[in-house]
Formats: structure tokens, C-alpha cells, sequence
């Protein structure tokens, strides 16, 4: 619509008289003096018909008799399949496909799909100039549960043309178990705690409480010796990040590797990371020192602490020819 006056001026569309097979965008506004306002009209049908014609919408102009509108359409019941697109990809992964569509008439087209399916999306709105060939239209696959054999997700794309017809696409998709979320190595000295931070990644726009389940690798079964552990379950909030601590102790050498999964109790959804801890021997805990004159005995004691459950013998070693040491030491609970 263009002012061509010399003073601007409010409109309004009366939206009543559009239902229930039309409406137009802005329903009101302002012009000023030269300038144009693009209207989007929309044809949503409310029932099969070959021909829908609404006359005399009018547009309220202020000081200035009601312009009108004359709309015409065509509903079609929905076409025979063209092709089946078929996805798989893990789950709360993305893929895409292409359509390829052609504008066979001598006018440009904008058409507006229709997508059925909880997944699937693509742009709103594609554009083809007259007489084009083989234009890309993107559909992207993203999902958020994982699917079955028995239970793969369905979905559709209709393309409404301008000619009265239509391209009707059906959308097959399957979606597989998680990939690891991500692997964690680190080295640890022997008797020394660490804490590792897991980021933990809610993809619902709701919060989520994740069971955690800590399943050990190698070796199969910690001895009293090692800890693994960390909280039984965690709260993320809704599209967010959040970190889980998980501690671990070990008062022996050697590689220990675990799958820690979050699990949603309430959906069956999860996510996993794989951790490694490879124990280095410490280095010393403290020293000890000796001062006596030649040919002279002195004694120094050292503290042990046991931390396991169950009584400990040590075996004991010195590499000084002058230092003499009982060669086993029990520790009691």
C-alpha cells in the first residue's frame, strides 16, 4: 500500500471479514507521506474447496473512504507421496538433507512449507524466480529422544504451490544411542586426592535430574585400596551446563578406567563420559633426620597411618648400609 498524499495516515484491516481462511500482516499502522507498507497475506483453509473467494475486505484509512481487497484461493487435498527421506543420526545430533524444487511457470514463487514432525526443521519461507531449476531447500534433523526399531519417528513436508497443487514429502528418521559425551585421562600421584569436574549438559528447555551410575572398566572391581565416588545424582537447569565432581583416591600404581553415565529416570535419555586415572608413584612424604656422633646409636620414629578398613604390613626398605630398619611393620585398623 503507498501514500501518495501529502500528509501521513493510519489504516486498519477489519480482520473479522478475513476469517476463516485468510488474515493479513500488520491488521493496523501508520503511512507516511510517500512511503510503502508490504502486507503478508495468509491462506490457511479450513475445508477441501476448488475455489475460496472473499470480496470487498475493506482497510479503514483515516479521513479517506475504506479501501478493498479481493482475495482468491484454491484448497487441494494433500498429493501422493514424491519421495521418502530417510535419517539416522545419534541422538541429540544434527543432519541434514536437501530438497530440490523447480519453478516450471513464468512467475516467481515464494512458497511457505508446511512440517510436520517434532524434530525436523527448516527456513520458513523459500524463494524461486521464474522458470528456476533445482533450488536447495535444507531440512535439518535434530533429535532429542532415541527411537526404536519398532518405533522409528515419522514426519512430512508439504510444499503448497501457487497453482493450486502440491509436493508432499514423507520423513522417516532413526535415532541412535549417544555418542560419548567426552573422554577424560589424567595422571594422579598415589595417595592423593583429585577431584574431576564432568560438565554435564541438559538439552530440554525444562530441568532434569540425572541418576549417575559409575561402571568401572579396568579393573573391574576396586579394591578397599581405591575411591571412586562422587553425588548419586545431580540437578541441571533447563538448557544449561553444569558440573559434576568426581573424586578420586588410590594408594596403589596402575591405569583405572570408568563410564560415568547420567541417566534421566523420567525419560530414559542419557549422556556418558569415559574417565581414566593413571597412578604415579608420589614422591616422598617428608624426611627424616639423624644427627649422632661417630660410633654413637640414636633412634628416630615415624608415624603410619592406616586408611584402609582391614590391618596393612608394610614391607620396609633403606638404601643407607648405616640405617638398619625392621624389615615388616603392621599398621592395626
Amino acid at each position: 500500500m503507498r501514500n501518495a498524499g501529502d500528509t501521513g495516515v493510519r489504516f486498519m484491516w477489519d480482520m473479522e471479514s478475513f476469517k476463516p481462511d485468510f488474515s493479513i500482516s500488520p491488521v493496523k499502522g501508520y503511512i507516511s507521506p510517500g512511503m510503502d507498507v508490504p502486507f503478508v497475506v495468509t491462506f490457511r483453509p479450513s475445508k477441501l474447496s476448488q475455489a475460496v473467494q472473499y470480496e470487498g475486505l475493506r482497510c479503514f484509512i483515516q479521513g479517506s473512504e475504506p479501501l478493498r481487497l479481493t482475495l482468491a484461493g484454491s484448497c487441494v487435498g494433500v498429493p501422493d507421496t514424491k519421495e521418502t527421506l530417510t535419517f539416522t543420526c545419534n541422538v541429540r545430533e544434527r543432519q541434514s538433507q536437501t530438497i530440490l524444487l523447480s519453478n516450471p511457470s513464468s512467475e516467481a514463487w515464494t512458497l511457505q512449507p508446511i512440517i510436520e514432525g517434532k524434530y525436523w526443521k527448516g527456513p520458513e519461507f523459500i524463494h524461486l524466480e521464474a522458470r528456476q531449476k533445482e533450488k536447495a531447500y535444507q531440512v535439518t534433523y535434530r533429535p532429542l529422544t532415541m527411537s526404536s526399531e519398532n518405533k522409528k519417528h515419522q514426519g512430512s513436508i508439504f510444499f503448497p504451490l501457487p497453482d493450486g497443487t502440491g509436493l508432499h514429502y514423507h520423513l522417516e528418521r532413526t535415532a541412535e544411542a549417544p555418542r560419548c559425551s567426552g573422554a577424560i585421562s589424567r595422571q594422579v600421584p598415589c595417595r592423593n586426592s583429585h577431584t574431576e569436574l564432568i560438565p554435564v549438559s541438559n538439552w530440554l528447555h525444562r530441568p532434569q535430574r540425572f541418576l549417575v551410575v559409575i561402571d568401572m572398566l579396568k579393573p573391574e572391581n576396586l579394591e578397599s585400596s581405591s575411591v571412586l565416588q562422587g553425588c548419586s545424582y545431580i540437578d541441571v537447569p533447563s538448557s544449561a551446563k553444569k558440573d559434576y565432581e568426581l573424586t578420586f583416591l588410590s594408594y596403589k600404581e596402575g591405569v583405572f578406567s570408568a563410564k560415568v553415565t547420567f541417566l534421566s529416570e523420567t525419560t530414559g535419555e542419557y549422556l556418558f563420559h569415559m574417565v581414566t586415572f593413571k597412578v604415579m608413584a608420589s614422591g616422598p612424604i617428608g624426611t627424616v633426620k639423624m644427627s649422632t656422633a661417630v660410633r654413637q646409636r640414636v633412634s628416630s620414629t615415624i608415624k603410619v597411618d592406616n586408611p584402609l578398613p582391614v590391618p596393612v604390613t608394610f614391607d620396609i626398605n633403606c638404601e643407607v648400609p648405616d640405617v638398619n630398619v625392621p624389615q615388616h611393620f603392621t599398621v592395626p585398623v
